[in-house]
């Protein structure tokens, strides 16, 4: 949907709609966070330290339960209470966002769609935390295209230029799937897939607010102000997020960046297409890479190890959190470049894209540099850090009450 003048005053009214429906979905968040804890801890679902991990007490996983049900309240509250702020004092302020919501029933089939799989995601996440190791790749790849195959129902798939629309829907597949999985690999550390999934979801939030995209505007609205919720949690090693989360928020991206529209009249090229390709940048290629590696070493591609880029910076002597914060940090750099693509002329667009290959070039250099005594041993010793790292294991119930409480239980 249009916004009716791209510098009018109604531009600061959907900006501060945008910031109401973050604020709504980050308070959704932080109440949901603890049911959500607690019902991981009474059912044992934890992430057990041992192995390549490196916290030294059972944490609660889940917490994409919390980002979901929030998405969900927010979302589904907003549509629904919609019809009842026409002609009250909000309405004073927003009247022209609210008018513009009660027409959701225009993209009513996509929403649906979205939140459908993003519920079977969501599921599909939940019995990967709760079976761990035992969860089987290819039961968790299947529901991730399944996911996938929702949204091509509903319309929701690329649009590309003079090509076959089957051939369009398989890529659509391929790229919701992609970026899924890589967000899903990219949980290797705390904090680090949600930090960056939020960094993306304001990249993306930005780039549709000037397009004029008010629905996927409020759709990222909701999703931010929810990671927001969680990641206040996440930070202190209280709540991981856990393959539902990761997988949560890879599919949300995923599916919301191929809704937006990126060119119109205002583009001189058609370089704004490769927007999400950019804002996605460092996630995709931690993933391409770690995978070419474990295909090169005859390795499976879905068993885990440390090769990532976040496990190569800790190895050239950074911390934990400095290797967290600098993901952190690239990935902002990265995506970016991609809001100078937008409405920009040809020349600016290729010195973005110069920008972006000089950026991964030097990501490409971390990952390829090795430790200060020379050895580039994944099974080198690490730090003690609260920083999760390694895959999520269940702890049956009973099992859990023979064990001693966790002392974070009394972190908030």
């Amino acid at each position: 949907m249009e916004w009716p003048d791209a510098y009018g005053e109604d531009v600061n009214e959907r900006v501060l709609t945008s910031v109401a429906v973050i604020f709504c979905a980050y308070l959704a968040s932080t109440l949901l966070v603890f049911p959500v804890r607690a019902l991981a801890r009474k059912f044992g679902i934890l992430d057990v330290p041992g192995g390549r991990k490196s916290h030294h007490a059972p944490v609660p996983l889940l917490g994409g339960l919390a980002i979901f049900g929030a998405l969900i309240a927010v979302v589904g509250g907003s549509l629904y209470f919609v019809s009842n702020l026409q002609g009250s004092w909000l309405s004073r302020h927003l009247g022209a966002s609210l008018k513009d919501i009660s027409k959701y029933v225009l993209i009513q089939p996509k929403l649906w769609a979205l939140l459908i799989g993003a519920s079977f995601v969501t599921l599909v996440g939940i019995a990967d935390d709760i079976k761990g190791v035992n969860f089987s790749p290819l039961l968790k790849f299947g529901a991730q295209i399944a996911a996938a195959l929702v949204l091509l129902r509903a319309g929701v798939f690329m649009d590309l230029l003079n090509c076959n629309i089957y051939l369009s829907m398989l890529v659509s597949i391929v790229w919701i799937v992609g970026i899924t999985n890589s967000f899903n690999l990219l949980d290797n550390m705390n904090g680090l897939s949600s930090g960056i999934a939020l960094i993306c979801s304001l990249v993306f939030l930005t780039l549709v607010m000037v397009k004029g995209e008010f629905f996927i505007a409020l759709l990222l609205s909701a999703m931010i102000g929810s990671i927001l919720g969680f990641l206040q949690f996440n930070m202190r090693g209280s709540l991981f997020l856990g393959d539902t989360g990761s997988l949560l928020l890879g599919y949300l991206l995923g599916a919301i960046s191929i809704m937006a529209r990126y060119v119109d009249s205002m583009d001189d090229s058609m370089f704004p297409v490769l927007a999400p390709l950019v804002i996605l940048g460092l996630p995709l290629f931690d993933t391409f890479s770690v995978i070419l590696i474990r295909l090169r070493e005859k390795r499976p591609v879905f068993q885990g190890d440390q090769m990532h880029l976040s496990h190569r910076l800790v190895r050239i002597g950074m911390t934990r959190n400095q290797a967290v914060f600098f993901n952190y940090l690239m990935a902002f750099a990265i995506a970016s470049t991609a809001l100078f693509m937008i409405n920009s002329r040809l020349l600016h667009s290729l010195l973005a894209l110069v920008l972006v290959l000089a950026l991964v070039a030097m990501v490409s250099i971390l990952m390829s540099t090795q430790g200060r005594n020379g050895n580039d041993n994944v099974n080198a010793p690490q730090l003690a850090s609260p920083i999760r790292t390694g895959a999520a294991k269940h702890v049956p119930a009973a099992q859990l009450r023979a064990q001693p409480r966790s002392p974070v239980s009394n972190h908030v």
